[in-house]
């Protein structure tokens, strides 16, 4: 299975860069990087960046959109990076979160994925795209790219599987979500190769419960996004505000600067037990064979990548990605499991 690390381009694009290298050399298979544009640099710029610093990992956009990038635009940027890494480029796309809410938009329907994805692909392989009755062609078009859509419905899975060359889903429910990936692929008639990435939170440490913490915040948004019914099931009341939380700073709950402030704001509602359960949910938290061993689930259920985060917005993740390369990949390659 590969092995991919999430950079949010959160610093200056040579430190982002920089951290790029660092992932390859400590055996990464892919280097993702976020697209949200009140929070980070420019993503495809830190991409670009990122493609001259390394010579083999996979480089991802995951996920950038069609709501705060214009069709034609994306297209633009993609050809770029393309041409500056060949086909170690992944186009990974969705329907838009805090890039949205925090610009005044709302996410991308499932049909307006299907026109931007079905513009954008057109245009890299060198057709003619439509807006409206207006013709529009791409000069020196890099060719097409592999286009993964972020998906955790039944529609926007079933989309995927018409139009994208993977999906990648988050770690919670990912049995139930194979399932349905597969059931969406036999249904489709597809014959092609179709790949099933896995987003999840990763922390090595022997206990889960303290760095369980920092969940609290997700688990407000999730909530948000949601509703409560999953918390309940488990035994925990939650109730949060209906609207965005943005912190003093001006980022969101989700996706804070200063986590121990978000921490103490999701407090009100989330209490420690609740972040405990919450991440044996979505993500792989315990020693290194623990985490190869949830790995190794994940690999039977047919998931061809793991793209791990350490959950953090405005911090390179550095550490991670050298206690990862040193104590985890090791075992990982040579099959090891407890």
């Amino acid at each position: 299975m590969k092995v991919g690390i999430r950079i949010p381009p959160c610093r200056p694009v040579p430190e982002v860069a920089a951290s790029a290298r660092l992932a390859e050399r400590a055996g990464f298979d892919a280097v993702t990087m976020p697209d949200s544009p009140t929070l980070w640099r420019d993503t495809f710029t830190a991409l670009a960046f990122a493609a001259t610093a390394t010579e083999r990992v996979e480089l991802w956009s995951s996920v950038t959109n069609v709501v705060t990038r214009q069709p034609i635009g994306l297209a633009s940027s993609v050809r770029t990076v393309a041409e500056l890494c060949g086909d170690r480029f992944r186009l990974g796309i969705g329907a838009a979160d805090s890039s949205a809410f925090l610009t005044g938009r709302c996410p991308a329907t499932t049909g307006e994925l299907r026109s931007g994805i079905a513009l954008v692909t057109d245009l890299l392989r060198g057709a003619e795209g439509k807006i409206g009755d207006h013709a529009v062609t791409l000069q020196d078009p890099s060719g097409p790219v592999p286009v993964y859509l972020a998906a955790e419905g039944p529609r926007n899975t079933a989309l995927a599987v018409e139009v994208a060359d993977g999906v990648m889903t988050t770690f919670r429910d990912v049995d139930r979500k194979a399932e349905r990936i597969a059931a969406a692929y036999a249904k489709s008639g597809r014959t092609s190769p179709f790949r099933h990435i896995v987003v999840s939170f990763v922390k090595i440490t022997d206990d889960p419960a303290r760095e369980a913490r920092e969940l609290k915040p997700r688990i407000v948004k999730t909530v948000q996004a949601e509703g409560a019914r999953l918390f309940e099931e488990a035994g925990f009341d939650i109730r949060v505000p209906s609207k965005p939380i943005l912190l003093p700073d001006g980022t969101d709950i989700g996706h804070p600067r200063d986590m121990d402030e978000a921490i103490r704001v999701a407090s009100q509602w989330v209490p420690d037990e609740a972040a405990v359960w919450y991440a044996g949910q979505i993500g792989l938290f315990g020693t290194p064979r623990e985490i190869v061993a949830g790995i190794e689930r994940l690999a039977g259920l047919g998931v061809a990548a793991l793209h791990m985060t350490d959950g953090g917005s405005f911090d390179l993740p550095d550490a991670l990605i050298e206690q990862f390369g040193a104590e985890v990949l090791p075992l990982l390659r040579a099959g090891c499991s407890p």
